[in-house]
Parts: structure tokens; C-alpha cells; sequence
């Protein structure tokens, strides 16, 4: 195995260490109202992002002090067959989103809009 190789699988390891240390210390109730959030997007919309379900949030009173943990709620999303990530990124608008790239999700159970 190449060292190149190496530091790629260390970088993979490390990510998904991160993300479920995130998503074990995010709070439980939060997560299950955002996955409600993204099943019901994904049900109307045949695309979406992150920040759409967080928009969808904004009626709720729950909240985590971790907002990282919105990337284990769309993996959950994914790996439970209503969504699949695309190639796709748009610009965040959100102010705390700093610009960053946010992903499109494509909805697998979507009868809605585009």
C-alpha cells in the first residue's frame, strides 16, 4: 500500500469517527424532529439540501448545540433508501453557512416539485 493510499484511508477513518462522535453528542430529540424534517421534504421535493430541513426547523422548539449533526440526519435519510446524495453543491445562504458549499440531495420518494 502506497503512503498516498494510507493517508486517504486515514482521512476516510477519521471523518467517520468524527461524524459519530457528533452524532452521539447531538441532542436525540432534535435529530428525530430534523429526520421527520427531511423525510417530509423528501416526500414533496425531488431535490433538496441541509439547509432546507433546517429552514423546515425553524417551528420547532428542540435544538442541538451541535449543528454538525445534520450531516448523520441526512445519512440516516440516505441509508434508509429516501434520498441519495447527488454531484451537485450549491452556495450556502444561510449566515451561519459562511458561504460554504452545501450538498443536493435528490429525493427517491419525492411525487412533488422539482
Amino acid at each position: 500500500m502506497s503512503g498516498q493510499q494510507d493517508l486517504l484511508e486515514l482521512i476516510v477513518e477519521s471523518r467517520e469517527k468524527a461524524i459519530k462522535q457528533v452524532d452521539k453528542n447531538a441532542n436525540t430529540e432534535w435529530k428525530d424532529i430534523a429526520y421527520s424534517k427531511g423525510y417530509e421534504l423528501a416526500k414533496v421535493k425531488h431535490y433538496f439540501t441541509s439547509e432546507d430541513v433546517w429552514e423546515g426547523l425553524s417551528d420547532s422548539d428542540s435544538s442541538t448545540h451541535e449543528p454538525r449533526a445534520m450531516g448523520p440526519v441526512m445519512r440516516r435519510l440516505q441509508r434508509d433508501g429516501f434520498i441519495v446524495a447527488t454531484s451537485q453543491f450549491t452556495v450556502s445562504t444561510s449566515p451561519l453557512g459562511h458561504g460554504r458549499p452545501s450538498r443536493v440531495w435528490k429525493s427517491l420518494v419525492s411525487g412533488g416539485q422539482a
